[in-house]
């Protein structure tokens, strides 16, 4: 229930902030070339910003563990989706198929997603949400940018994945949490404890 409420004070508070939006563009007070200004703006420092911070926090065993499930979820989704993309939409024009397609295996989840997790579950739930998103990126620049090109340049592809700024912090997010020494006695911590229950050991 708890969530419940945050998730719906989440929701009011992008409603308003999508009528300043509104009321800003009406006004003139945001032009229309400053749109994609301010787009890049979120895509390229402040969402950035927010992926890095979530790495501050104490990070376990058990939080890799599960970081290691969404990854595997998140790439057995997408796979799903390009899977399902190609069989799903058969019966309509090669032009309409392919923004289909596309649009079923690519989602908003980053731009929209990862504050409003942030806002609901907090610094733990934006470390997951952060893990979840990499194969999104990948199958993006990888089978998504295939859907439109009949060859796909795969090095442009991977160059593009591991320049997105959202997959660079992620990464260094990682090496920090590495080069902590927190880390290393917590993830000691849990060791003995899993030793300590295991009778074979």
């Amino acid at each position: 229930m708890e969530n419940f409420m945050k998730m719906l004070s989440t929701q009011a508070i992008l409603l308003v902030y999508m009528a300043v939006g509104f009321y800003c563009r009406k006004r003139g007070i945001i032009e229309k070339k400053m749109q994609g200004k301010l787009t890049d703006f979120v895509l390229r420092i402040t969402l950035p910003c927010m992926i890095f911070n979530s790495f501050s926090m104490h990070i376990t065993l058990d939080m890799l563990k599960q970081a290691a499930l969404c990854l595997g979820v998140a790439f057995f989704i997408c796979f799903a989706a390009w899977l399902g993309g190609k069989v799903v939409y058969n019966m309509y024009p090669k032009e309409k198929k392919s923004v289909l397609q596309y649009a079923t295996l690519v989602n908003n989840a980053a731009f929209l997603g990862l504050p409003i997790v942030k806002a609901v579950l907090g610094e733990a739930g934006m470390f997951l949400a952060s893990i979840f998103i990499i194969p999104n990126r990948i199958f993006m620049w990888t089978a998504g940018v295939s859907i439109f090109t009949a060859e796909a340049d795969k090095k442009a592809a991977f160059k593009k994945v591991m320049l997105n700024p959202c997959v660079i912090v992620i990464f260094i997010g990682l090496f920090r949490t590495l080069l902590c020494r927190n880390f290393w006695q917590s993830l000691s911590q849990d060791s003995e404890t899993v030793q300590l229950r295991c009778p074979w050991s």
